[in-house]
């Protein structure tokens, strides 16, 4: 969520205002300077050359002004700089351009007068993105390094035995349910999996069940809208959302309530969930890896676990041997 208290969270990131009204970019940064570094240019030329010297990850731009077309500035942004996002801004009578813009680049747009509220959280959606983009490009730089078949330690048959089934399982979609004692490397495995499978280069979102008490673990899951409970003054996009076209890793899932399990099983078995407080349902592309530290075969027998989310789950079974076992 960005952070619009401290002044000195701004240089995050930066923020690149384009528009020829000089009250709408006085109004835009007022909004902005408590959380990005903002950038002003009154013409498209001046915004693109900002654009080149200023690497903005996100770019607001009028998509009329004197003497340019917002479509033609905007694709020749995304050639200069295709990693920013770029949110369009739009008077009602252009907002068909506007949506046009969304098909050849643009990140969403939004109609003048603005709601502040709901510019806001364009924009911080729009750096949520940002984000995931510069985490997975850091985390691909230490995929070879730390997470490559070839460098995951362990030479004993048992291991080995577990790297041939990764290499197998990654280049499909199958759920993988990984069990073995803490500090196995359950994540480790789990990342192996996804940077070794054709999803590398789309998120890899991490859920510690154990971590997050009953009462959040749905919301964070799923996310919420706006007014869904008490104190929820936006909507929030979950983990499941946040991890659409990679893989979601839920870590300790036997940790989850039955109620959440039952919702968690929907969910994987339609490629759909609502948020809470919502209404419609979302179609996601999500590849589940789920680790345990207790049998969950033992917990389902037990009724503390769904027997059809556990076979669900356990459609490919990695178990990782204790390292005192390795060293005998």
């Amino acid at each position: 969520m960005l952070n619009r208290e401290k002044k000195s969270d701004m240089t995050q990131g930066v923020l690149l205002v384009i528009d020829d009204e000089p009250g709408v970019r006085h109004s835009l940064k007022m909004v902005f300077d408590k959380v990005f570094r903002v950038v002003e240019a009154a013409t498209a030329n001046d915004g693109v050359q900002k654009l080149t010297e200023e690497k903005p990850d996100i770019v607001l731009l009028d998509i009329v002004m004197p003497g340019a077309d917002g479509l033609s500035v905007l694709k020749q942004m995304k050639s200069v700089h295709p990693e920013c996002q770029v949110i369009m801004l739009t008077g009602l009578n252009t907002a068909r351009t506007a949506f046009t813009a969304k098909g050849t680049g643009a990140f969403d747009y939004v109609t003048k007068p603005f709601d502040v509220e709901e510019l806001r959280l364009r924009v911080e959606h729009a750096f949520e993105k940002v984000q995931l983009s510069k985490e997975l490009e850091r985390l691909k730089e230490e995929v070879g390094r730390k997470y490559g078949i070839d460098h995951i330690v362990g030479k004993s048959k048992q291991i080995i035995d577990v790297f041939k089934a990764v290499s197998m399982v990654a280049a499909k979609k199958s759920t993988v349910l990984i069990q073995g004692e803490s500090g196995t490397g359950k994540e480790l495995i789990a990342r192996a999996i996804h940077y070794n499978s054709d999803r590398r280069s789309k998120p890899f979102i991490v859920v510690n069940c154990a971590a997050l008490p009953d009462t959040l673990i749905e919301s964070e899951l799923f996310g919420y809208e706006k007014g869904a409970f008490t104190n929820a003054s936006q909507k929030k996009i979950g983990r499941f959302e946040l991890a659409h076209g990679g893989t979601l890793f839920l870590d300790e899932i036997g940790e989850l309530n039955l109620s959440t399990q039952a919702k968690f099983l929907r969910a994987i078995e339609q490629e759909t969930f609502t948020r809470l407080g919502g209404t419609d349902d979302i179609k996601v592309d999500v590849r589940v890896i789920a680790a345990s530290n207790r049998d969950l075969e033992i917990l389902a027998k037990a009724g503390e676990f769904r027997p059809d989310l556990f076979y669900r789950l356990n459609v490919v079974s990695l178990y990782l041997p204790a390292l005192r076992c390795l060293r005998k």
